[in-house]
């Protein structure tokens, strides 16, 4: 089906009940998933081989929402902070869906296509608001459904000297401007979290920077 957008010309679908991974089935005619018409969207019932960062892979059962789309972005630099952009779109979309169909929360009474529907109704506003002011326009609406603000986590680190790991404790702030975690030492020092790529928990082997 095509959903009307403005990603593209329309959002072309390709709809799969089984698929290694989104990304996989959506560019197996073209070879490339990043070759296919911007707009363009795959979604799955069940995904065998999903792809990640670093090489993870993962399988996703029967009941969650699967899908892929492309969009083309001119600045490289603000890559990382689109994944908060998608992340507040569906926020918003799923709240919507569900005030509209007087549902509540129950997320298994809530239908496939309303959600990917409204997902792409808000990610199109919020798309235009981030590539034209920047993601500091959505930071307030953004944190208003985020959890991790004032979570404590520990972030390893390597004394190369000593060849010793140590372990401290940092509360996480908010986000930088580059798109990471930010973060406070107990004694106030500002650090920027980095993941090192090697687990499936995000909060897993985080890595510090120290700002300012």
């Amino acid at each position: 089906m095509i959903i009307a957008s403005k990603l593209g010309a329309g959002t072309s679908e390709a709809a799969a009940a089984r698929a290694t991974g989104t990304r996989t089935r959506g560019s197996e005619s073209r070879g490339n998933f990043g070759e296919l018409p911007i707009g363009s969207m795959c979604v799955t019932d069940v995904q065998l081989k999903g792809r990640g960062r670093s090489k993870n892979v993962w399988e996703s059962p029967k009941g969650c929402l699967l899908f892929s789309f492309t969009i083309q972005m001119e600045d490289g630099r603000v890559v990382p902070l689109v994944q908060y952009v998608v992340s507040l779109a569906m926020t918003e979309a799923v709240n919507d869906v569900c005030r509209r169909n007087r549902l509540g929360y129950a997320a298994n009474q809530l239908q496939r296509e309303d959600i990917i529907s409204a997902f792409f109704n808000k990610f199109e506003v919020f798309h235009d608001i981030f590539l034209s002011q920047d993601f500091q326009a959505l930071e307030n609406l953004y944190y208003k459904t985020w959890l991790h603000r004032g979570q404590r986590v520990v972030v390893q680190e390597k004394n190369e000297s000593e060849d010793q790991v140590s372990e401290n404790v940092v509360t996480i702030q908010g986000l930088t401007r580059s798109g990471y975690l930010l973060a406070a030492t107990d004694d106030g020092q500002i650090c920027e979290l980095h993941p090192d790529g090697n687990s499936f928990d995000f909060f897993q082997g985080l890595v510090r920077r120290k700002l300012g």
